[in-house]
């Protein structure tokens, strides 16, 4: 995995036991180093520099009672988005990481969002 830009990685299975059909993003994250993603828990690993990311959401958190947050103390849920092609417009919402398989053109967005709410693609 590298990345080719801001926000864009490129992810090459290293084994067949990453490739077709076992391509997918649970699999992807119960490989990478302090990855966690399933249908109840998210937890992104430190950045490049070191810097910690938040805790990880669980499914009894509630979002943050925060200036600017628009859904303050509403319960939350993890939630994956993804568009398979670039023509897709509207994305695949799923709670089961072990669901999604990589394709060519895939773009996927992670979220702990509201009950209720779904995500949009970036630029929409």
């Amino acid at each position: 995995m590298y990345a080719l830009t801001a926000d864009v990685l490129k992810i090459s299975p290293v084994s067949a036991a990453d490739s077709g059909n076992n391509a997918t993003l649970a699999q992807f994250g119960n490989e990478y180093p302090g990855l966690l993603i399933s249908s109840t828990q998210m937890n992104i690993p430190k950045n490049q520099l070191g810097a910690s990311n938040p805790r990880r959401p669980t499914p009894t958190d509630r979002l943050p009672d925060r200036q600017g947050t628009l859904y303050p103390g509403q319960a939350g849920k993890v939630s994956y988005a993804y568009w398979t092609t670039f023509g897709q417009k509207k994305p695949t919402i799923t709670t089961n990481p072990a669901t999604i398989k990589f394709a060519p053109e895939i773009r996927i967005t992670m979220a702990f969002d509201p009950v209720g709410v779904t995500r949009r693609r970036r630029g929409s």
